[in-house]
């Protein structure tokens, strides 16, 4: 039966193979036979042999192209698609010349093997976190979030930490979609338990790193004399959305982080000032910052920062409405040195400023033709002249101190009372 993955191969098979044979000539070391045979190799993909490029042939350092991928191939707000986007490349391993493809795919072709589907490679997604979480892996990742010092500098540091190279790939592992998409809660809780735990180093190394950067203007290690391999290749998009999504979870998983820390807040808007200043840098003309992204389309550049705007948007609101909610818990009652009587005094004469009683008690007469001091004259009906009147009707107030018409403790002044009130609410 053939599958996809039989058409896949086979096309790609079909499309290396020319390449290899027009620009390569490649070296072939057979073990029956000593020595090297120059040239292409007759057998291409049926040969078992790993072929290797001969030392001083023209080309032999490869130049670095970019990534040519078309719109829509790549989910652009992934890690890879971020990468093109900014035509940044991956890695230096996914800049393969033909005849390292083919020492790649030589083990795609053996007769027994599958590729993984998408449940065996998420199973296997769940099964590393659970050993991540659950053992001594995660004690690890603790000591690295807390490991002094971390620099943004390390050429000009002995024993530093490079906050691009071995930090900052922390978050990116914390923010990764197999983490995330866990159908296993408990372990992201217990992973993102890390930064809980370590929360005053994790946040003070933040502030200290991202703010040397977006004073330096670059994302880079500053050090002139740092050899290539050693220097990173941020840029802001991979950063403040990593850290979004980053600071998103963790807040949504631990509210008390913002509750329980009270720099929270001031450090949140710090992070929307510098992505701000950031977006506002690489769109200028010309760029004053040095990021990848100057060289995209001034589309795709807006698209982004839109898109990762509205994310900090949504940050901004959820440490906002936690951090009310801690002034709120942590405001003091007003102190007062007025005594429990004196308040009732007040109290009692504010309602008596305030009584207007009934009938012809009242000093501008009945309210209308249905306002009587005694209820038994009271019809229970309200009268037209009293559905219309424009005064309030007379609600004596249920209190022993209230002021009333009646002698204070009677029977009568509480059936008074409780008629009264009783026949408003039904009205």
């Amino acid at each position: 039966m053939v599958t996809s993955a039989d058409f896949l191969i086979y096309g790609t098979l079909r499309i290396l193979k020319p390449l290899q044979h027009q620009y390569l000539q490649d070296e072939h070391e057979f073990r029956t036979h000593p020595g090297h045979i120059k040239g292409a190799c007759a057998r291409g993909f049926d040969c078992s042999y790993r072929h290797v490029k001969q030392s001083g042939m023209a080309g032999e350092q490869d130049q670095t192209t970019e990534v040519d991928v078309e719109d829509g191939a790549v989910d652009f707000f992934s890690p890879e698609g971020l990468a093109i986007g900014v035509g940044s490349i991956y890695e230096e391993r996914h800049n393969l010349n033909p005849s390292e493809v083919h020492n790649h795919l030589k083990d795609f072709l053996h007769d027994h093997y599958h590729f993984d589907t998408a449940a065996r490679s998420a199973a296997r997604a769940q099964e590393f976190l659970e050993t991540v979480v659950k053992g001594n892996a995660i004690y690890h990742i603790g000591d690295a979030l807390r490991f002094e010092p971390v620099n943004t500098a390390i050429g000009s540091l002995t024993g530093a930490l490079s906050f691009q190279r071995g930090y900052f790939p922390i978050f990116q592992f914390f923010s990764c979609d197999f983490i995330l998409k866990s159908t296993l809660h408990k372990n992201i809780n217990a992973l993102y338990t890390v930064i809980k735990n370590s929360h005053d180093h994790v946040f003070g190394t933040l502030q200290t790193c991202l703010e040397a950067m977006m004073a330096a203007k670059s994302w880079k290690d500053p050090n002139a004399s740092l050899v290539s391999p050693l220097q990173n290749t941020l840029d802001g998009l991979t950063v403040f959305r990593t850290l979004t999504t980053v600071f998103l979870q963790y807040f949504q998983r631990y509210k008390d982080g913002v509750r329980s820390h009270s720099g929270v807040p001031q450090f949140i808007q710090r992070f929307s000032e510098w992505f701000n200043l950031w977006a506002s840098d690489v769109s200028a003309i010309p760029a004053r910052f040095d990021d990848t992204i100057t060289s995209v389309s001034e589309d795709r550049r807006k698209l982004a920062v839109r898109h990762l705007s509205d994310e900090i948007d949504r940050l901004l609101a959820i440490v906002e409405r936690e951090s009310g909610l801690v002034l709120s818990l942590k405001k003091a009652p007003p102190r007062s040195n007025i005594t429990h009587e004196q308040l009732n005094q007040a109290h009692t004469a504010q309602l008596a400023q305030t009584y207007d009683p009934p009938g012809q008690l009242r000093a501008e007469g009945p309210r209308h033709d249905n306002d009587f001091e005694a209820i038994e004259d009271i019809r229970i009906a309200p009268t037209h002249s009293e559905l219309f009147s424009p005064i309030a009707p007379y609600m004596p107030v249920f209190s022993p101190n209230a002021p009333h018409h009646l002698p204070a403790g009677s029977m009568e002044r509480h059936l008074d009372i409780q008629f009264r009130l009783l026949r408003e609410e039904l009205m």
